[in-house]
């Protein structure tokens, strides 16, 4: 007895899968907690939902606001009624399932937002993944509700599994992307806030296994680049969770081509996932250019500090080349060479507060 019958009924199969996930999420989570109702109330459900099939309009009506009125205690009695041999009650408990599902979770929402202390997070779609991944200070909450507010759909595919959980993300990611750049101005409108934070955070899950053709889209940079995530980011409150989703996107497998944009943005906001990105680049860069192995080396002093001195030591052996220049000297072109082993000198003896002049830089 799934809510694939529901979603048919109301004409959500036209609706993108992040709202479909949505829907049935919620109705697996409702559905274990809800209580058998005992056998006097069940047999008065079981006769409004038959009434349902009456002759009479008003008694039909009359029927469906009085089940709405129960609220969660009628999930029980309208998944039944889903397989009644009348098809209009069949149509009937479809409908009213969809609109008691979408009362639940705006009630779980609204107690949720006013009673910090309350349970009702549990029956949010993301909320536990949330919680475990940027804890449960106040600013962490509001962030959320912006989600949930602007992406429920999309956060309910988390439940749903690598593949349903790709598929809405690359979906709406691809909504957003051509809403936000359209090439008609007038039709142009920015994301909000809850919507790249939602984005974020389902395509930095540690414990999604997604294709690198989603979370290396080199579009993501122009997205992260909107101005409500940029203000976030560098002043309010919410600006620790969201460096936190940043940092699980920064930590993906990433191409060389994503490299730097996620290197910059890791030194722009002080990501900390840059240094250990920036480490695991310089353990594997037989094939990374010179220029690209440098910038690796300035994150890793610009985030790392002295305390990873060490690391810096050990590229003290390396030639990569990252900059040649041709420079005049006494009337004389001379060729310039910079080796990854000069960048990391530099850095080390600018840490320490040595002076350079005495290892031979001008």
């Amino acid at each position: 007895m799934s809510l694939c019958s529901v979603i048919a009924d109301r004409g959500y199969w036209q609706l993108p899968i992040v709202a479909l996930l949505t829907l049935l999420s919620y109705s697996s989570s409702w559905a274990q907690e809800s209580s058998t109702a005992p056998a006097a109330q069940e047999q008065s459900l079981e006769q409004l939902v038959n009434q349902l099939a009456d002759r009479s309009f008003s008694k039909r009506q009359q029927a469906q606001e009085t089940l709405l009125k129960l609220g969660p205690s009628i999930e029980a009695a309208l998944q039944k009624g889903l397989l009644h041999q009348d098809a209009e009650v069949r149509r009937s408990c479809r409908r009213l399932l969809a609109d008691v599902l979408e009362k639940k979770y705006q009630q779980d929402l609204q107690t949720f937002i006013k009673e910090p202390q309350s349970t009702a997070g549990n029956e949010l779609p993301g909320w536990k993944r949330f919680q475990q991944r940027t804890g449960d200070a106040p600013a962490g909450r509001q962030l959320f509700v912006q989600m949930q507010q602007a992406e429920r759909g999309l956060l309910a595919s988390l439940d749903a599994g690598d593949e349903a959980a790709a598929e809405a993300l690359d979906t709406r990611f691809r909504q957003v992307y051509s809403r936000t750049y359209s090439r008609v101005a007038g039709q142009r409108k920015p994301p909000t806030l809850g919507t790249l934070a939602a984005l974020l955070f389902v395509c930095g899950d540690p414990q999604l296994q997604l294709p690198t053709s989603i979370t290396d889209n080199s579009y993501w940079v122009n997205l992260l680049q909107q101005s409500a995530l940029q203000q976030a980011l560098t002043k309010g409150s919410a600006s620790s969770p969201l460096r936190l989703l940043l940092g699980d996107w920064i930590a993906k497998p990433t191409s060389t081509r994503s490299l730097y944009n996620k290197l910059r943005l890791s030194l722009q906001y002080e990501i900390p996932a840059g240094l250990t990105l920036s480490l695991a680049t310089l353990k594997n860069s037989k094939n990374l250019s010179g220029s690209y192995q440098a910038y690796c080396v300035h994150v890793i002093a610009m985030l790392g500090g002295k305390n990873y001195s060490r690391a810096l030591n050990e590229l003290l052996k390396n030639q990569a080349v990252c900059s040649r220049r041709i420079l005049r000297k006494n009337n004389k072109q001379v060729q310039l060479t910079v080796e990854i082993r000069d960048v990391a000198l530099a850095w080390l003896l600018f840490l320490h507060g040595q002076d350079h002049k005495e290892y031979g830089f001008d």
